[in-house]
């Protein structure tokens, strides 16, 4: 540190890990629900590079569809497959016990 400039030297030295592509999306808990309508709901498919921020929008949509109650990130489970780089997503859901209006 230059202190009399107040100005610090830093490196940083960043490793990207491997890329993890979605092998599966599950749904559980409902059974009302048509599983097709959730799927076109995701932004995420199966053998897609799997991303954060797509998934937790595809969550929301799914709420936003008004037939299952809010889903928690404890509501989702990744199960990884480190050999092959492929990760299973499950998500848990209730189905909402509201009606909705028309």
């Amino acid at each position: 540190m230059k202190e009399d400039e107040g100005i610090v030297d830093c490196t940083f030295r960043l490793e990207e890990g491997p890329v993890f592509c979605v092998r599966r999306v599950n749904f559980s808990g409902t059974t009302k629900t048509n599983e097709r309508a959730l799927r076109t709901q995701f932004l995420i498919g199966e053998r897609q590079a799997f991303n954060w921020d797509l998934l937790d929008e595809s969550l929301l949509r799914v709420h936003q569809l008004g037939l299952t109650e809010e889903i928690g990130s404890g509501d989702m489970r990744l199960q990884p497959d480190e050999s092959t780089h492929q990760v299973d997503v499950t998500i848990n859901l209730r189905e909402s016990t509201r009606l909705l209006s028309p």
